[in-house]
């Protein structure tokens, strides 16, 4: 047993320095051990990952022979080990998404005997393993698994709803449409461009879905501005009927810009009546949009009412009016403006200026 009396014969300095060298020798003792901790966890992952890329260019040279042919399925899956069936199904997604046709319909025959697999993983673990399952089965298990990819829709996090929903989508699964939009609400974290461009990519054949959910009173001014910009990617004319009809009944700001700027790519004449009123809205951002607008669709009749808008308090709306009389051919109304003696003549130079560059 260690005799440690002669520690009290020491001096306080004595001790303290003692203590001191003492605790030194054990931080260096800890960097000791988190460095060897992380120099064993660095050489085992780059053995693991020297084993997956190993394993993986196997699969590929196997999974391009059954492609062309030259083998069966069954002789790929004797390759697949135990518990790597689930980094063979992410192996399979990553080469589909570069792929479609017939090509990507054996790739899913490659899979099919571990979706069940993959399909239990949708309701279980955490969000990453929720999102990937979501996602494979949408990718390699379409049509029979859609109901497991809908389910991941309604799944509590809205990052694995997302998933599933632009999943679904960018399969063109037109049929799943309404579930999408009856779950817009919830992807709040999403701008509305990549949202509208989301339900766009199902193509034209969801449009008559999208119009129906457009006239629904039910929806929330982001679902139907959402909506809206998606009926107007597609260039839907049927759309601008209900979107200048909703002119004169709705009061969102977002709702009626989108509804707007779909009128000026699809409306025409006889909807100029529904857009008129709103160069007089009292929302500086519904009156520029309206007179953008009347720069597309305007005839000489508007002429008036773009002078009266040049004047007006925003000097936003101000120059939207003035691209607008350039748009219908009044320049000569421009210039005399541009020669008042008011403080918007300025403006005026300026756009003519850029119209001339």
């Amino acid at each position: 047993m260690l005799d440690l009396d002669w520690i009290h014969d020491l001096a306080v300095e004595d001790r303290i320095f003692l203590l001191l060298i003492g605790s030194i020798a054990f931080v260096f003792c800890l960097a000791g051990m988190f460095a060897t901790s992380a120099v064993v966890f660095r050489l085992r992952n780059i053995r693991m990952t020297a084993y997956w890329e190993r394993l993986e260019r196997k699969w590929e040279t196997e999974v391009i022979a059954v492609m062309a042919g030259e083998k069966d399925c069954p002789s790929l899956w004797r390759r697949v080990g135990k518990n790597e069936e689930l980094s063979f199904i992410d192996f399979l997604v990553r080469f589909a998404r570069r792929l479609e046709g017939e090509e990507r319909r054996v790739l899913s025959e490659l899979a099919r005997p571990y979706l069940p697999q993959v399909a239990a993983n949708v309701r279980k673990g955490n969000t990453e393993s929720r999102a990937e399952a979501a996602q494979a089965l949408s990718i390699l298990g379409l049509p029979e698994y859609a109901e497991h990819v809908v389910t991941a829709v309604h799944d509590p996090s809205p990052l694995v709803a997302m998933i599933a929903a632009r999943s679904l989508a960018r399969e063109k699964q037109v049929e799943y449409a309404q579930t999408i939009i009856d779950n817009i609400d919830r992807f709040g974290n999403w701008t509305t461009s990549f949202l509208s461009s989301m339900l766009a990519s199902l193509g034209p054949e969801v449009a008559p879905t999208l119009r129906r959910a457009f006239v629904d009173p039910r929806q929330s001014p982001q679902v139907c501005t959402v909506l809206t910009e998606s009926l107007r990617e597609l260039h839907d004319l049927p759309a601008a009927d209900l979107a200048a009809e909703k002119l004169g009944s709705e009061e969102d700001r977002e709702v009626l810009a989108a509804c707007l700027r779909l009128l000026g790519e699809v409306g025409g004449p006889r909807h100029l009546p529904m857009i008129r009123p709103l160069v007089g809205a009292a929302d500086f951002v519904v009156r520029a949009h309206a007179i953008t607008v009347l720069g597309t669709l305007g005839t000489a009749a508007d002429v008036p009412i773009l002078r009266d808008a040049f004047l007006d308090s925003s000097t936003w709306v101000a120059l939207r009016a003035a691209k607008a009389l350039l748009q219908l051919g009044k320049a000569a109304v421009l210039i005399e403006l541009a020669g008042a003696a008011n403080d918007r003549a300025l403006l005026a130079r300026q756009v003519l200026a850029e119209e001339v560059v």
